[in-house]
């Protein structure tokens, strides 16, 4: 059994710098940024087409497709896959801190690595438009475009917009709620995956958040089984589903508010079974290795 003495002060910051400075989030960007160029390819020839510079509001448009969100929680899963983060190098760390302060400290990090990845992507979506930006604080005629017309099919544009979302928000509070949606569920998801690695493997967690990522694209099956909108967390980030009618009148899609409230309920319940399990059992530092 270790001894832990708990003699260094707490310190997420530094362990947050070590995860985003290595090369797991490094590669994960790299697969991000190709993710939204390949989403946003056609809209450039409809720029110089139409002569409009498009607004930079895409964002919350491009996380509504669900082959983007689905292959973004991809990502998300290969980012977070070196949980349990048991190898020898962390043995130091966790003898002269204790289980505690190691276990806040890769919450901490796990928190606010996933609310970075999610302002990168939201940056990307914005930077992959440069120089054609329109900097108005407006959806603009590009974004209602993409979103009303329908003979756009000889740009093979995947990522349109959505006018559900034109409708129910102004630019800015859609980036927000967008922003805020994709850091939960991303944290979400990397607490959930640390969680299930304590209590059985790292395999484990990796299957299981690439299950319930892959399960997004089972939206036709929403009919069917009305449980399904609950056990896919990526499809949160869908906002043109929130409150929407999934059959008719009878059945809708979970509103936002109750996606963020089970965001939140998971991400306490995950941080909850993490420390619990970490006080007593006996960590094995080589299971990565």
């Amino acid at each position: 059994m270790l001894k832990e003495k708990g003699t260094v002060r707490w310190n997420g910051w530094h362990e947050y710098l070590k995860k985003i400075c290595s090369v797991r989030f490094v590669s994960a960007v790299v697969l991000m940024a190709a993710l939204v160029c390949a989403i946003a390819s056609g809209i450039d020839r409809l720029m110089v087409d139409t002569k409009e510079w498009i607004t930079p509001w895409m964002a919350p448009h491009f996380f509504d497709n669900k082959y983007f969100v689905t292959f973004y929680g991809f990502i998300v899963c290969y980012m977070f896959s070196d949980v349990p983060f048991m190898n020898r190098s962390e043995l130091y760390f966790v003898m002269r801190k204790g289980r505690r302060i190691w276990c806040m400290e890769k919450i901490f990090a796990i928190i606010l690595q996933a609310f970075s990845f999610s302002a990168l992507t939201i940056l990307a979506s914005v930077l992959v438009f440069v120089p054609r930006l329109d900097l108005e604080s407006g959806w603009g005629r590009i974004i209602h475009t993409l979103a009303y017309s329908g003979n756009l099919d000889e740009y093979n544009i995947i990522g349109n917009s959505s006018p559900v979302i034109l409708s129910k928000y102004t630019p800015f509070k859609a980036m927000l709620v967008c922003f805020v949606l994709v850091g939960l569920v991303s944290g979400m998801m990397g607490l959930l995956m640390f969680a299930i690695s304590l209590y059985g493997s790292r395999i484990a967690a990796v299957s299981v958040a690439v299950i319930l990522t892959g399960m997004n694209l089972s939206e036709g099956m929403f009919i069917t089984f009305s449980w399904l909108p609950y056990v896919t967390p990526f499809n949160w980030c869908r906002m043109s589903l929130h409150g929407e009618p999934v059959f008719l009148d009878i059945q809708y899609y979970p509103s936002v508010q109750f996606c963020l409230f089970l965001c939140g309920v998971i991400i306490v319940f995950s941080i909850l079974c993490i420390m619990l399990k970490a006080r007593r059992m006996e960590f094995v530092w080589n299971r990565e290795e």
